[in-house]
């Protein structure tokens, strides 16, 4: 008679059993993994956003578990490359992929997946940043979480005297107080080239344009900024051209400053230029309302810079800037003139006008005329 030994492992029981060790093993040791890398992630990456669902929130932390180094990587950046900007409305999916492109980040599906859970994808501002030269992904996102520009963006317009130019200051986001700038500005300066000469301020010479500046740039850096331009776009023709006019260059500066602001229409500062070049001729004096302007702004704090409409009192004011009074130029500039004015200082029409006046119609124009006969009837009524 055979007798079999009995097999444990021929037992059903003692195959469940053993199945049930293996999946309990296994499953264990898969939940520890799973608590590693959330723990891993957390270490590394910060608690996550409170809004995510618990799935979610898995599902991030295990794709920034295998990702960590590349968002934990810092990156050179080229120093020409610094400036990053978000336009309005832009995905972040273009956000991302254009910094990919550039190389400011490594992987933009990574960098997606840790903004998701920190929840700063909702977060992203449009603007203009300055990225640093070393910078890793996790940095970068929350770099772009501040628009806060670093730099300021100051319009000089053609017309401005020194005030307005210090008044638009607040608004523009540098920290220049206005009457700092204006303390510097009003400063008596020896100009070297091109101009060789002492001025009792820089009046005239804060060239109008737009200038992009850093937010933290000093009073004294923006005079330097501004009047570096108006050297730069003062072109050696128009000194000479001005010079050859019997005007000094200083005098050519200060008709283009009144010209600049009797002028609508620049098509018709060549014209205006000839009347005045005229008047001078004749020895007659300028009748410039905005000189007289300039000269009763003087008298007040914060304007009004440009009194509109003037009064006959007005017309008798004693001002060296009354030119209804006194012969000749004023004494220093009245605003910033534009590259056109000056070129028509240089170049004037060749005209027998000696007045004008502004059309009835209110289009800018003007109505020129030779007798002062003809000046009466352009009168409006």
């Amino acid at each position: 008679m055979n007798i079999s030994k009995g097999n444990s492992m021929n037992n059903p029981l003692a195959k469940g059993l053993l199945l049930f060790t293996l999946i309990c093993f296994t499953s264990a040791c898969l939940i520890l993994s799973i608590l590693f890398m959330l723990q891993s992630v957390e270490k590394n990456f910060g608690p996550a956003d409170d809004f995510l669902s618990d799935s979610q929130r898995l599902k991030l932390s295990l794709r920034l578990y295998f990702e960590k180094k590349s968002l934990l990587e810092e990156r050179e950046i080229p120093a020409s490359s610094t400036v990053f900007s978000i336009a309005y409305g832009e995905s972040l999916a273009s956000v991302a992929n254009r910094l990919s492109q550039l190389g400011y980040i490594g992987n933009e599906k990574a960098f997606l997946h840790y903004l998701q859970y920190k929840g700063l994808d909702q977060s992203v501002q449009a603007g203009e940043y300055q990225v640093p030269q070393r910078v890793s992904d996790i940095a970068l996102a929350n770099l772009l979480q501040d628009a806060t520009p670093t730099e300021a963006i100051i319009n000089i317009l053609a017309g401005w005297r020194l005030e307005e130019v210090a008044d638009s200051l607040p608004t523009t986001g540098v920290a220049i107080q206005p009457a700092d700038f204006l303390a510097l500005a009003k400063q008596p300066r020896d100009l070297g080239s091109p101009f060789n000469i002492q001025v009792p301020s820089l009046e005239g010479f804060l060239y109008p344009g737009r200038y992009r500046v850093s937010r933290d740039i000093t009073a004294e850096e923006l005079i330097n900024v501004l009047y570096g331009q108006f050297e730069k776009n003062f072109s050696a023709d128009v000194k000479r051209n001005i010079e050859k006019n019997g005007l000094t260059v200083y005098q050519g500066i200060i008709l283009a400053s009144v010209i600049e602001r009797e002028a609508v229409k620049h098509e018709e500062m060549p014209t205006i230029a000839s009347v005045f070049y005229n008047r001078i001729d004749l020895g007659m004096k300028m009748e410039s309302d905005p000189t007289i302007q300039y000269g009763i702004g003087q008298e007040y704090a914060g304007g009004p810079w440009w009194k509109v409409p003037l009064t006959y009192a007005d017309l008798e004011s004693v001002s060296l800037y009354n030119t209804y009074l006194v012969e000749g130029l004023p004494p220093t500039p009245i605003c910033s003139p534009s590259t056109d004015a000056l070129a028509a200082v240089a170049d004037p029409d060749n005209t027998d006008y000696i007045f004008f006046m502004a059309k009835c119609d209110h289009s800018g124009w003007h109505n020129f005329s030779v007798t002062f006969e003809q000046h009466l009837d352009n009168l409006c009524n």
